[in-house]
């Protein structure tokens, strides 16, 4: 898979006193995650250029109004020889960054089969721990790899929002009719929420084997992989954190200091 960035917001962010901090993410980073995601997963090539769908951004930025807004050539002539783009910001907004979150991201387009062509990945600059010399411990550049890899498996699918949009390899139809409708539902905390829900196919509300009421993603290659993994033919997909949020718009990576 083909990965392009944009770090247009990020550098905006400069002021002098986190040169370090984003060169560290642009430099250190962003390239091993890419790296990753690249060679992790294939995907059919986009033919010609990559565009974006302004009827979907959010008054022309991707994810949010403070994340990063999308340049107007690649809502016209669009990114050549690119299957996602990732549009990176540093926004240090109370609403996404906390004491302990280093970043969060969320898609923002996709094609026509679903699959998600674009997102913003913002990260918590001020988390970013680096000594008087602008260097990185080890520890801390692995540590921030795992958050950029961990951020853009948000992006590709792997959140809350991007359930209802999964699909079904075999058939090669949308898992989850359209249109969608909204439901009704009681989550695991016991909060009544009214909202999009995939299918039972993909999703279900379960009972743990602690007795607790959990989702659980229920597709057949989970479960078969959930089976496996556990050595266990009960097990009837793979159960989601007790704290799982069906309204979330934006999954953070939570990392505790020693």
């Amino acid at each position: 898979m083909r990965i392009g960035l944009d770090s247009t917001s990020l550098d905006s962010q400069r002021d002098g006193t986190n040169d370090a901090k984003i060169d560290f993410i642009k430099n250190e980073i962003l390239p091993r995650m890419t790296n990753f995601w690249s060679e992790a997963l294939s995907v059919v090539p986009v033919s010609g250029n990559l565009v974006m769908d302004s009827s979907v951004l959010i008054n022309g930025y991707c994810g949010d109004s403070e994340f990063s807004q999308v340049p107007q050539e690649h809502l016209t002539t669009g990114m050549p020889d690119t299957d996602l783009i990732l549009y990176v910001s540093g926004t240090p907004s109370t609403r996404f960054c906390g004491p302990t979150t280093l970043a969060v991201a969320v898609a923002c387009n996709f094609d026509q089969y679903d699959r998600p062509t674009a997102g913003a990945i913002n990260f918590c600059i001020d988390q970013i721990q680096l000594d008087s010399e602008g260097n990185a411990h080890p520890s801390v550049i692995e540590d921030n790899v795992d958050v950029a890899i961990h951020e853009a498996g948000h992006v590709l699918g792997m959140s809350s929002n991007s359930y209802r949009f999964f699909w079904n390899p075999i058939t090669a139809e949308p898992r989850t009719p359209r249109p969608f409708k909204a439901k009704t539902v009681t989550c695991v905390d016991g909060s009544v929420k009214t909202t999009y829900l995939p299918a039972e196919n993909t999703l279900q509300f379960l009972t743990s084997g602690q007795g607790v009421r959990a989702a659980f993603i229920v597709t057949e290659k989970v479960k078969t992989v959930v089976q496996n993994q556990f050595n266990c033919e009960d097990l009837e997909g793979a159960q989601l954190e007790v704290s799982f949020n069906l309204i979330v718009t934006f999954t953070q990576y939570v990392y505790y200091q020693p």
